[in-house]
């Protein structure tokens, strides 16, 4: 579990990094409505923005196959003079447990949202450079789906959400960003409900490894049978969720780690992981330079870790962030 320590010189590095993330927001230009620009151009120049290696964890070949689709809803975005507008998957409203059957699920709001909101503000600046209507981003949460899937109240996935909303306002970004909530959208009645138990059959086998990617969403063990029953839930589940957002997704969908259909975009610097797998840390890499990590239950036994508090200057609403280092021999 969490070790604390009295070091001086880590905290002011932690504090730096964090006070120089807080003073990114500051430094987004404001969206203004325009007319007369060359949409293929600012489409182009936004694509290659997108997938460049700061958003994207695909290479500039393997993400071509997005790029018709993104120029085109792009395009459609600047002929009308309205900001290019991305549709954002941030998972479901918590975080897994990072030991399961001895941590509960997480709904707090933290580093790995304030650095997820980092990434979309710098993106955002980016694009402001070569386009004056500049990008919205609107955060997907999918917690209907958490509910059908892992019985995960939406009472508690809407604290989160309320958090994450107050952390938006706090930092300044509210005109770039907003969420769209499915318990806010949608009817529970949309989604197929979890039955247990469910018998395994022959034909259907999980690796432990499957077994222990429910458990820690669930946060408690599953046996074989109960995994496979949420497993199979979960495509239902899915399914429900892109028919509904279909009627509401009017611009570029994207998601943490990359699919068939959406480009992935790093929810924190270097990162090609989703966030509600775990926790984001900080670290320090080979050279000696701070990183953020993702801590998951597969993970988190190969760190020690050190919890410290947040600086002044960051909103009160985040309580800690966690700083580990490789167990010697590890």
């Amino acid at each position: 579990m969490y070790k604390y320590i009295d070091h001086s010189e880590l905290k002011r590095q932690l504090s730096d990094y964090v006070l120089t993330i807080m003073s990114s927001f500051s430094n987004n230009a404001t969206m203004t409505k325009t007319s007369g620009i060359d949409d293929k151009r600012v489409s182009a120049d936004i694509y290659n923005i997108i997938t460049g290696r700061s958003y994207s964890h695909l290479s500039r070949g393997k993400a071509g196959r997005y790029k018709d689709a993104i120029l085109e809803s792009v395009a459609l975005n600047v002929q009308s003079g309205e900001p290019a507008t991305f549709f954002y998957d941030l998972g479901p409203g918590y975080h897994a447990s990072l030991y399961p059957d001895q941590m509960d699920l997480s709904f707090e709001v933290g580093l790995s949202e304030l650095l997820a909101l980092y990434q979309i503000s710098e993106f955002s600046r980016e694009v402001a450079e070569v386009y004056p209507g500049g990008a919205r981003f609107y955060i997907i949460i999918d917690n209907l789906c958490a509910l059908a899937t892992n019985d995960v109240s939406t009472e508690k996935t809407a604290r989160y959400c309320a958090d994450l909303r107050s952390l938006i306002d706090a930092i300044g970004v509210q005109q770039r960003v907003e969420l769209l909530v499915e318990s806010e959208l949608f009817e529970e009645s949309d989604y197929p409900r979890l039955e247990l138990p469910v018998e395994a059959g022959s034909d259907q086998c999980l690796s432990d490894e499957a077994i222990e990617n429910v458990s820690r969403f669930v946060g408690r063990h599953c046996d074989m049978s109960e995994a496979l029953a949420r497993i199979n839930i979960y495509r239902e589940a899915a399914e429900v969720t892109e028919n509904n957002l279909s009627r509401v997704v009017t611009g570029v969908r994207l998601t943490q780690r990359a699919t068939e259909n959406t480009l992935g975009f790093r929810s924190y610097p270097g990162g090609d992981s989703r966030i509600q797998a775990g926790e984001v840390a900080m670290t320090h890499n080979k050279k000696g330079k701070l990183r953020p990590i993702l801590l998951t239950s597969r993970n988190i036994a190969e760190y020690d870790l050190y919890r410290f508090e947040f600086p002044d200057g960051v909103p009160d609403l985040l309580q800690h962030l966690t700083y580990v280092r490789p167990v010697r021999g590890v």
